[in-house]
């Protein structure tokens, strides 16, 4: 049986951009925002924990999205460390420069005509730093998990849909003093504005500030079963310095919270045991479409009907349309005719991907290349029957919604640009819960 002492090093770097960058995050109507100055500047943070035998890195990152290529790459960067498991978590700020993926590539809706790879290159390269830098770090820690809820600071878009007001902490106390707080809670992190042209970590931002300057610990988040949950009153018509006061009482609410995780998790015993690792690959069959004529005759009914309300040349930014121009619906709608398209012309059944799951002394850490609805969450937590298991949304990969079975026929935006079948979202669930199944014997 391996050790049940536990090693741990944290570690940052900064990977805000130093000049001008196409931003991501708020689809159409928002193509040409490209970055003008910095509001809260952008980390990779790590974790590297290990029970002596076996080590992981827990990277989060204030990107909207990594991509498979992305963490291939940084796996190859440090495979001489002899990691078990290099996990990469996007925070998902809408406010950070383009990541450039696969499926990504393919949706009009989150795509760009914009050359990132400089910065790409530059996050990656810190990334990899940071990493050996944390790995360094290693010395023995105790871990703690603590918990704590806000139902108030989330909602969830679809109006009748849940929430997760699950808040957990893992804390982690080096033996030369140092701490470091790793947050899971599930939260969109859209408080800034489609116009906003500011570099920002969003709400998480706030957080950092106010659990640093309580604890003086190394601050890393990582988003949750999200898909469908916004922050509180998100909808409400705010200018930009509105926008950022929101954002800041936002994250202020939810790092009162992620104190209140960290007090519960000091009177908790330590984690004790040996650290695991559990990957399954997942194959996603693509969603039913229209036959390529129909969608060309879609495209061109709805180019018609733009033309004959004034034409598409407001396309780049036409969220800022008043509400009564009927071209604001007609031009979303044929964003999604476009997606249905490119998905068309690709010519790909299946899309591979996996999940991985870790376990550190009874926390699971279940880690999920997509943005998943609440409902997913909960299922997966209700089925572990357990207050230790922290789902990690868009985690090494990006596929982008994978709604519930259940949400298919109300249609909404997450079904609309969901690349993938029911049929597929029905594997995932099964891949997860077999998963939670041989790590923590759920059965």
């Amino acid at each position: 049986m391996k050790g049940s002492d536990f090693r741990a090093g944290s570690a940052s770097r900064d990977i805000t951009p130093g000049t001008p960058q196409q931003l991501s995050g708020y689809g159409p109507g928002s193509i040409e925002r490209v970055s003008t100055g910095v509001h809260t500047p952008l980390a990779a943070s790590v974790l590297v924990v290990s029970d002596g035998e076996t080590a992981v890195a827990l990277v989060s990152l204030d990107l909207l999205n990594v991509t498979r290529k992305f963490t291939t790459e940084i796996c190859q960067r440090v495979a001489d460390l002899g990691l078990a498991a290099v996990t990469l978590a996007a925070t998902h700020t809408h406010s950070a420069p383009y990541v450039p993926g696969e499926l990504l590539e393919v949706n009009p809706l989150l795509s760009y005509d914009a050359d990132t790879s400089a910065y790409v290159e530059d996050a990656i390269e810190a990334t990899v730093a940071a990493v050996r830098e944390a790995h360094d770090a290693l010395e023995p820690a105790t871990l703690r998990v603590g918990r704590a809820e806000n139902v108030d600071a989330v909602w969830n878009r679809r109006g009748d849909g849940p929430v997760d007001p699950e808040l957990l902490v893992l804390l982690v106390s080096g033996e030369s003093g140092t701490e470091t707080v790793l947050f899971n809670y599930a939260c969109h992190p859209t408080c800034t504005k489609p116009f906003s042209t500011l570099v920002s970590s969003d709400w998480p931002g706030t957080v950092y500030d106010v659990v640093r300057s309580e604890t003086g610990a190394d601050v890393l988040f990582v988003n949750g079963a999200t898909g469908d949950v916004n922050p509180r009153d998100s909808r409400k018509s705010r200018s930009i310095e509105e926008a950022n006061e929101y954002m800041e009482a936002v994250g202020r609410d939810i790092g009162e919270t992620v104190l209140a995780a960290v007090d519960d998790a000091r009177e908790t015993a330590p984690l004790a045991g040996s650290l695991s690792v559990f990957h399954r690959d997942l194959p996603l069959s693509k969603r039913d479409l229209a036959p390529r004529t129909k969608l060309e005759a879609e495209y061109a009914d709805l180019t018609a009907e733009i033309d004959a309300y004034g034409g598409d040349d407001v396309a780049p930014e036409f969220q800022a349309l008043p509400g009564d121009d009927p071209r604001k619906g007609l031009l979303l709608d044929r964003w999604y005719v476009e997606e249905d398209r490119q998905l068309y012309d690709i010519g790909w059944d299946e899309y591979d991907t996996s999940l991985t799951l870790i376990e550190i002394g009874g926390l699971a850490i279940l880690t999920v290349p997509a943005e998943i609805h609440a409902q997913h969450g909960l299922d997966f937590k209700a089925t572990a029957d357990s207050e230790r298991l922290l789902v990690a949304g868009y985690a090494d990969d990006y596929v982008g919604y994978l709604p519930t079975e259940t949400a298919f026929p109300n249609g909404g935006y997450e079904v609309r640009t969901c690349k993938f079948s029911p049929a597929a979202v029905e594997r995932f669930r099964s891949v997860a819960f077999d998963l939670l199944d041989c790590a923590l014997g759920t059965d």
